[in-house]
């Protein structure tokens, strides 16, 4: 594969995690890295979540806050409660990052979700 085959899937992970869309650099460097990768998205996410940006936008919100805000970002909508409890209990237990619950969230997209998150990545998926 080439690195611009995973244009998509770069500007969804931004959206899940930063909630904007990836600017030029940003979108050509991480693509760039999934592609010398493989595809192995976790060799990229650990980044995100440590990242200033992730740092200076997640600051001071509470773990229920944190989730919801991937979702809000990625769908526009919240959580539904069953689904914030889980994540919440495995972001204080450690089973998760945040950089794995935005990964698992948009991985995990269906229905109207999907639709949403077409939109917002500026391409339908097949």
């Amino acid at each position: 594969m080439a690195a611009a085959d995973y244009y998509t899937q770069v500007q969804e992970i931004y959206l899940a995690y930063y909630g904007r869309p990836a600017d030029r650099e940003g979108l050509l460097f991480w693509a760039d890295q999934l592609d010398a990768a493989k595809g192995d998205l976790s060799a990229i996410m650990n980044a995100f979540g440590t990242s200033k940006e992730a740092i200076d936008l997640y600051a001071g919100m509470t773990n229920e806050q944190r989730v919801s805000n991937i979702y809000l970002q990625l769908f526009n909508r919240l959580p539904d409660p069953a689904g914030l409890d889980y994540y919440v209990q495995g972001l204080a237990d450690g089973k998760f990052t945040l950089a794995d619950i935005a990964l698992n969230v948009l991985d995990g997209a269906t229905g109207t979700d999907v639709a949403v998150l077409d939109a917002k990545a500026c391409r339908p998926r097949p």
